[in-house]
């Protein structure tokens, strides 16, 4: 019995037309497609397209080999030595554009993070998380500069998460916004904050005494670049940090389930942050708990809204501004 039928009808602008496990798979033009361009030729142009199945990390490889006409993901600017490289051989150029989401590599602390009634630490990491003075001390321990440099070939300026400057939305001081390298800084608002106690190894430990390890949860896109040296920035003003790398499908699993420390991500809609609000301001990202209470009508006092995963943000206000929950590490370039 054939799951897909090849003669029936289809309102698609291409038609799959493979019909096998194996990639590439093909897709053709729809004779039938319904709509037209301003001249009265029927859509699509394209009369057939193949789409081939890679690992992210063949993706770059493949791309620099001039094998890929059209690629959405998986391709980030640490690949541009890359390209660069190889593109007399794989015969194309590389052209410097301007990116709406500019930031390749975005750090959302979890301000939901899961409280495990069984686990007195996932308590105190909800507790700092959602402290602003724990994620202000983070941001200004991060060396920005360095990643630039090391990471981005020097192309690139600090920043915070927020609108660049052709943004109409663009704000200076959001923008600038603890993205200084200052660990002096980072260190006293550790200690305001009290944790003042240390483990066998010199990491702070939590208020309790107990031993404090935060991860920095990614899937493998994002493992190479700026990880390690964020990594190496927290460990020395004293937060044990682990890099942890899991697969798309579990990372999709935890987010869900506010189970991560930090999520690592990129970054969409920086030119008006109204097309990825949840990148800008608390929501699936950092904040899932308090979109599901919003999606169910917790405004409304829907009684959906007091599913056990939704979270109502107004007994507390852990982020009372919104543009400095996540931690962002560059921007465009100037």
């Amino acid at each position: 019995m054939s799951i897909i039928q090849r003669e029936h009808p289809r309102i698609w602008p291409w038609i799959y037309r493979t019909y096998k496990a194996n990639p590439p798979q093909t897709f053709v033009r729809n004779p039938y497609y319904w709509a037209v361009d301003t001249e009265g030729n029927q859509l699509p142009y394209v009369d057939r397209f193949m789409v081939d199945v890679k690992t992210e990390r063949l993706v770059p490889i493949a791309a620099s080999t001039g094998a890929i006409t059209m690629q959405a993901f998986n391709i980030y600017f640490y690949h541009y030595t890359l390209f660069m490289s190889q593109r007399d051989a794989g015969n194309y150029d590389v052209y410097h554009w301007y990116k709406s989401g500019s930031s390749d590599w975005t750090l959302y602390p979890n301000l939901n993070r899961y409280i495990d009634p069984d686990d007195p630490k996932t308590r105190n990491k909800w507790e700092l998380l959602n402290d602003k003075r724990f994620r202000q001390a983070l941001s200004l321990a991060i060396n920005r500069q360095q990643i630039i440099d090391a990471v981005f070939h020097g192309y690139g300026e600090p920043s915070q998460n927020s609108p660049g400057k052709e943004s109409p939305f663009y704000h200076e001081k959001l923008k600038n916004s603890y993205t200084e390298y200052n660990p002096d800084r980072a260190n006293e608002l550790l200690n305001e904050i009290g944790l003042t106690g240390r483990d066998s190894e010199g990491f702070r430990t939590f208020k309790d005494g107990t031993r404090m390890v935060w991860y920095l949860n990614m899937i493998p896109n994002f493992s190479e670049g700026p990880s390690s040296f964020v990594a190496i920035d927290w460990k020395r003003v004293g937060i044990n940090t682990i890099e942890k790398v899991t697969s798309a499908n579990l990372h999709a699993t935890e987010l869900p389930a506010r189970k991560l420390d930090f999520k690592i991500w990129g970054n969409v809609g920086m030119y008006h942050p109204l097309v990825a609000l949840d990148q800008f301001a608390p929501g699936g990202i950092e904040a899932a708990g308090y979109l599901l209470w919003y999606r169910n009508g917790g405004l409304y006092g829907d009684p959906e809204s007091k599913n056990p995963d939704a979270l109502n943000p107004h007994p507390i206000t852990p982020c009372d501004d919104p543009w400095n929950c996540s931690i962002a590490l560059t921007t465009r370039s100037p």
